[in-house]
């Protein structure tokens, strides 16, 4: 159900649940939904609330002014204002087949860049865990470890293969929802805050090497053996492992580097874990930091 006013105010609620939303018929209705806030930064808000026992979360974002603006048009960037990025992000990922929330509302104010407000509203991914808590929290067995890099890489791959980068690929942001009873069947994921998602006919090198480092960057301290880094690899790749070593061997190497400084600059020292040994990529780095004892 979309509703449009000649000011250029856009409203569009799914059609199977806007009867949970009749009490909203404007922006500044949708804006003051209520909730527990889990995050702000800024001028965006993100709350979760309830309706009808259904669990939403709505992102809402305030004019920004033109200093965002410009600093995007300097770098050649289309501007990312607002909750439309997100929006048509996800609706992107989706026709692709990219598990990713279900869009519930949308909405923003006409006008310039600058002055917009605009929300975008998401049913909740429940009972789900991220990857990050799962490894803070749980002892994660090597059998199923290995089913969620090959799910983490197929995902991945069909996120890059689809035209898209997510610019904040790291384990917070894959939810993982109850692991399969079976050994065989992969882990059911959902990839989350797409906010800064970029969507092109194809993902340049650079932006793909950056979303790759960032995942092995927030993988770093979960205990990764070298098999399981060349797992990721061939799931990833789609190709036998001797002919992504042959082949790709510069576009790793740079995500071991990329991947190595972020982690020094975020930590302060080298990581236990190591991707490719540069010097021989069919074998893993002998030179680690030893990890100390409590």
């Amino acid at each position: 159900m979309a509703r449009a006013t000649t000011e250029g105010i856009v409203i569009d609620v799914r059609d199977d649940i806007a009867e949970l939303f009749d009490g909203e018929q404007t922006i500044d209705a949708f804006l003051a939904i209520d909730g527990v806030e889990a995050r702000r930064f800024g001028n965006r808000s993100t709350r979760r609330f309830e309706r009808d026992g259904q669990g939403f979360y709505i992102k809402t974002h305030g004019p920004v002014g033109w200093w965002p603006i410009i600093e995007d048009l300097l770098k050649l960037r289309h501007p990312q204002v607002g909750a439309r990025p997100e929006w048509e992000a996800i609706r992107a990922a989706d026709s692709h087949g990219v598990p990713v929330p279900r869009i519930a509302a949308f909405g923003e104010t006409g006008g310039l860049w600058s002055s917009r407000s605009s929300f975008l509203v998401t049913e909740e991914v429940a009972p789900a865990i991220s990857l990050e808590e799962l490894f803070e929290t749980s002892s994660v067995s090597p059998s199923f470890k290995r089913r969620l890099i090959r799910a983490v890489a197929q995902l991945a791959k069909r996120l890059h293969e689809s035209g898209l980068n997510h610019r904040d690929f790291y384990l917070c942001h894959f939810l993982l929802l109850d692991p399969p009873d079976n050994e065989t069947t992969l882990p059911h994921l959902t990839l989350i805050d797409l906010h800064r998602a970029q969507v092109r006919p194809t993902v340049p090198r650079r932006w793909q090497l950056k979303d790759i480092a960032g995942l092995y960057f927030s993988a770093m301290d979960t205990g990764l053996s070298n098999r399981d880094l060349l797992l990721f690899l061939s799931c990833y790749s789609g190709r036998p492992l001797r002919e992504i070593l042959a082949d790709e061997d510069g576009f790793w190497r740079d995500v071991r580097q990329r991947a190595h400084r972020l982690y020094r600059k975020i930590h302060g020292r080298a990581p236990y874990t190591t991707l490719i040994n540069p010097e021989n990529p069919t074998r893993p780095e002998t030179h680690l930091p030893t990890r100390r004892a409590a």
